[in-house]
């Protein structure tokens, strides 16, 4: 559903930008921020240690590319967690929510939970560009994307 690869280019310039690029990797405990633009498990977004799954809201009418935060999955023999779904933040909120929680050293569930309940709630005058997934130009749409 969402332009997820798009997304994580958007996280690398922040990143970079804001100097956290050589410390991510750190702050997650050298566990990877997975991806995914749909709620299928195909970037193994469920079993992260910082994940996000593409969804879809409607806000005022129209279509609006999201992402579900998820926080505290790990793989690990004899030790796996499914990660805990935090909430649902616009696609266009999702880098200052990551730059400030990294920027702060904030990883587990509990500490990223009130960051992510203050981006989910959408204000009423949210920019038209927040109806527009990174790397697109034109409004978010389902058209053309076949059933659920």
């Amino acid at each position: 559903m969402c332009l997820s690869p798009r997304l994580a280019e958007e996280l690398e310039k922040r990143f970079q930008a804001a100097g956290l690029d050589g410390k991510a990797p750190v702050l997650l405990k050298d566990a990877a921020l997975r991806i995914s633009g749909c709620p299928n498990c195909c970037g193994n977004h469920c079993i992260a240690a910082l994940g996000l799954e593409g969804r879809v809201k409607r806000h005022q009418g129209r279509l609006m590319p999201c992402y579900d935060v998820l926080a505290g999955g790990k793989l690990a023999e004899g030790n796996t967690q499914f990660a805990q779904r935090l909430g649902t933040v616009p696609a266009k909120a999702v880098p200052d929510l990551l730059v400030e929680a990294l920027s702060r050293g904030l990883t587990s569930a509990e500490d990223l939970r009130p960051l992510v309940a203050a981006r989910a709630e959408i204000p009423a005058d949210v920019p038209d560009d927040y109806y527009v997934d990174f790397g697109a130009t034109a409004p978010f749409s389902l058209a053309g994307r076949g059933p659920g």
